[in-house]
């Protein structure tokens, strides 16, 4: 895929920190509950949002190549990853529960940085908002984590 297409993205004026914003969803699954909480931390760290599934393929493909570090909780915008060059610092938050690796997989075959935060089950009256509640510490300490 890298091959084919890289040489296609389509420029457009983006940060190189990316905080994937999985709001249009139609699905609950992979919410971050506190995503206003979450994004003003990150924003004060120099990160900015962004809608992958608002972008064209091309622009997806233009924003993962270029960035150097991506936030975000589990979801299609990550397939994107096998367009990030090595080293790009990646983490993916997803439920304790969810079982699917394959980020952490496409990371391992493209040398990129990945760490993964596993969030607390929540129990149904929880979930009204979304599955994931981010503490903001966990995230810190994962940030750091990559020195």
């Amino acid at each position: 895929l890298r091959d084919v297409y890289i040489k296609y993205a389509k420029r457009f004026d983006n940060n190189e920190k990316i905080y994937i914003d999985r709001t249009e969803s139609e699905f609950k699954h992979c919410q971050i509950q506190n995503d206003k909480e979450v994004f003003s931390f990150l924003r004060e760290k120099g990160f900015s949002k962004y809608r992958v599934g608002e972008l064209s393929f091309l622009e997806q493909i233009y924003l993962f190549n270029n960035a150097k570090f991506i936030i975000g909780a589990h979801g299609a915008a990550f397939t994107n990853l096998a367009f990030c060059k090595p080293n790009t610092n990646i983490i993916e938050v997803k439920p304790s529960i969810h079982p699917n690796n394959v980020n952490k997989r496409i990371s391992k075959i493209n040398n990129l940085n990945y760490r993964l935060i596993r969030t607390k089950e929540l129990d149904e009256n929880q979930k009204k908002l979304g599955d994931i509640h981010l503490p903001i510490n966990q995230l810190e300490d994962c940030i750091k984590s990559f020195g």
